[in-house]
Parts: C-alpha cells; sequence; structure tokens
C-alpha cells in the first residue's frame, strides 16, 4: 500500500527542491499519509522532506521568486497538516501514553538489537534491489531476512556503493537547478536514514519490513544514471513535469503487477468471524490477556493470523506476541506477565491435538485456533 506512494513522494519531494513550489501540499499529504501508515517510514520522509526543503529555501534566497508564488502552496500545506494531523495530536493529548509518546520512546529508546553491521548489509540489498533482484532473485517476504553472502555480497555492496558514490557526486557536481541533483539529494539522505531505521527494528528482520528500502533505491538508480544519459543526448525531449509524471505512472505498473499477487494471498475473508469466536471464548473462559503462538513457515497462516489479531485489536482485546513477531504488531504486545492464556494459530490440526476451538479453509491448508488458559506468571501478581 506504500510502497508507491513512497515513489511518488521521492519525486515530488525532488520537484520541490527543483523550484516547483506548487506540490508543496503534496509532499505534506503524502509524508503525513506515509508516516501514520507505517511509522518505519518517519526517518526516510523527515529526511526527504527536510532535504527538499532545505533545497528549496537556499533555491529562492538565490534566485528569489521561483516557478510561482509560494503564499498559496504554503497556505494549502499547513491546511493539509492541520486537517491530517488534528487526530493524532487530540488522541496525544488525551491518553496517557499517547500515540506521538510512544513513537518518541520506539525512536529514543535504547537499541532494539541490531548492530550497524546487520543493518548495512540488509540496506545495502535492498538499495541495489533493481539488480539483485535480477541476479540473485527474491526473498520470502515472511521468512527471516537472509543478506547475501560471498560473491553475492561483493557484487550486492559493489552496486550499492556505486550508487551512492554516483548520487553523492551528482549532489555537488551538477551546479544548475537541475531536477536530478535534486533527486540525487533527497535519495542519498534517504539512504543514509535508511541504515538508522532499519536497526531500530523490533524482533526478527524479514523482508516485508524493509522492502520500502527498495523503492529508494529504484529511484536512486534512476537518479545516479539520469545525467549519464543527459550527458550523452539520451534525454527525451519532454519537460519535467512531463518526465516526472511519465516516471511515476512507468513505475507504478510493473510495482503493482509484482505486488498485485502478495495483496491477492493476504486477503483472509473470515477473519471477523474467527476474531468474534475468540472472542466469545476469551470472556467465557475468563481470559483476559492471551499470549499468541503462530506457528512459523507458513505465509498463508501468517495472513489470516495477523487479519484475525487485527480484528481482536480493533476490539480492544489484549493480547502479546514472541519477539520474532514484535517487527509487525510492535513493542505494546510484548509479554508482560500478566498472559492468563494461551492463543495458538496453526495450519490445520497437528497429530494429537485437541479439538480446535475454529477452523477455517486458509488456501491449501486450514486455519485453526486453539485457546488454552492458565495462570499469569507468578512475578506478575
Amino acid at each position: 500500500v506504500t510502497i508507491l506512494p513512497l515513489c511518488v513522494f521521492l519525486i515530488v519531494c525532488a520537484g520541490l527542491a527543483s523550484g516547483r513550489t506548487i506540490v508543496l501540499p503534496i509532499v505534506a499529504g503524502l509524508g503525513s499519509f506515509l508516516v501514520q501508515t507505517h511509522v518505519g517510514y518517519l526517518p526516510c520522509v523527515a529526511a526527504g522532506a527536510l532535504t527538499s526543503g532545505a533545497l528549496w529555501l537556499r533555491l529562492r534566497r538565490r534566485d528569489g521568486d521561483v516557478a510561482t508564488s509560494p503564499h498559496l502552496p504554503m497556505i494549502l500545506a499547513v491546511a493539509t497538516l492541520a486537517a491530517l494531523w488534528t487526530m493524532p495530536l487530540v488522541e496525544q493529548m488525551t491518553r496517557d501514553p499517547g500515540n506521538m509518546s510512544l513513537i518518541l520512546r520506539f525512536f529514543s529508546g535504547e537499541s532494539a538489537g541490531h548492530t550497524w553491521g546487520e543493518a548495512l548489509a540488509i540496506v545495502t540489498r535492498e538499495i541495489a534491489w533493481p539488480w539483485s533482484y535480477i541476479l540473485f532473485g527474491t526473498l520470502p517476504w515472511y521468512a527471516p531476512y537472509q543478506p547475501l553472502e560471498g560473491w553475492r555480497q561483493a557484487v550486492g555492496g559493489a552496486f550499492a556503493l556505486g550508487q551512492i558514490g554516483l548520487l553523492a557526486f551528482w549532489s555537488v557536481r551538477l551546479r544548475e537547478t537541475s531536477f536530478f541533483r535534486a533527486l540525487a539529494c533527497v535519495c542519498l539522505a534517504c539512504t543514509i536514514v535508511a541504515v538508522l531505521a532499519t536497526t531500530r527494528v523490533s524482533g526478527e528482520i524479514r523482508p516485508y519490513v524493509t522492502a520500502w528500502i527498495s523503492m529508494v533505491g529504484v529511484i536512486g538508480s534512476l537518479a545516479a544514471i539520469g545525467p549519464v544519459l543527459a550527458s550523452r543526448g539520451l534525454a527525451l525531449p519532454i519537460g519535467r513535469d512531463q518526465g516526472a509524471l511519465i516516471l511515476a505512472v512507468g513505475l507504478a505498473i510493473p510495482v503493482a503487477l509484482i505486488g498485485r499477487p502478495l495483496v491477492q494471498d493476504s486477503q483472509f475473508q473470515p477473519a471477523r468471524s474467527v476474531s468474534d469466536a475468540v472472542r466469545a471464548e476469551l470472556l467465557e473462559s475468563g481470559v483476559h490477556r492471551p499470549h499468541v503462538a503462530i506457528q512459523t513457515g507458513s505465509p498463508e497462516l501468517f495472513y489470516a493470523a495477523s487479519a484475525v489479531l487485527l480484528q481482536l485489536h480493533k476490539a480492544d482485546v489484549a493480547f502479546s506476541v514472541d519477539r520474532v513477531w514484535l517487527n509487525f504488531f510492535g513493542e505494546r504486545w510484548h509479554p508482560s506477565g500478566r498472559e492468563d492464556g494461551l492463543l495458538e494459530f496453526h495450519a490445520g490440526r497437528p497429530s494429537g491435538a485437541p479439538p480446535a476451538l475454529m477452523c477455517v479453509p486458509n488456501g491449501a491448508s486450514n486455519l485453526c485456533v486453539w485457546l488454552v488458559p492458565r495462570p499469569p506468571s507468578p512475578s506478575a501478581r
């Protein structure tokens, strides 16, 4: 859902940095959407917005009024921010702790356990995604992340370092007001903060968590080779605005086609009925906060279980998850010792298992759910 908006965000940030003030409300709206949809985008969105804003202010001081008067776009940008952030601010002021406090605590707290070396290895593969995808194929989205090793790591690192080197070179080499220079600056900033964002991932790092970095790599590749093509006279005879639009649409089509099977596979229609059955059983058995156990190694099971848990969360049902799932559910679902039940999700019924609370069709197998009451930890009483 957020990969394509990130693509458009990077492009409009470059447009703002190269003097197109009219895109300011779009930057504000898309940036807010990305951050509110997935907190992992916050470092990238902040880096892109600050970089493009700094370049835009520098351009205005140097050249005066460029492209268009800033007053109307700035008013629209402020109105957009007010419309999108009023409810989060109200939530922050009326709840303790508020969501913004939790976000600040997340980014300012202790390390989540991933070293800079781990983050660099993962970002290297994601930044070189256009090339590593062709050379090494895809990764299972929900399996533990397997960084490149050996010669694959060397090849991926060479592509990533070459791209970053070109982005840094064009950021200082292109003196004129250039869309490619602005795009190179924005992508370079987002590449740097991607390493920081990866170190803050809770639990195991899985490809679906870091997939957004690959879009920074795709746009960064275009920013890196674009000036080379332009210097060779291979640039298309179209304007900057038309080129940006064609770029966004051209990228949207293949990315949408690649992501369509993933979206289709992740849909689980019985989620509401299963969550209703679980809630009824929780009430009947007197379980207030179960611990959730999800059988690993089955993407179809993960899609279904996460859909059920999302419905339970919307119904204000408290639960905890294992550490490996904290990257999806967040630190607030960390086990506290007050868990008084075990909620298990399995792909089918294991041999010798007691009757399940509910079994429903789920792809090639069934989603089966068990609820086992148990006393909380003595230390939590």
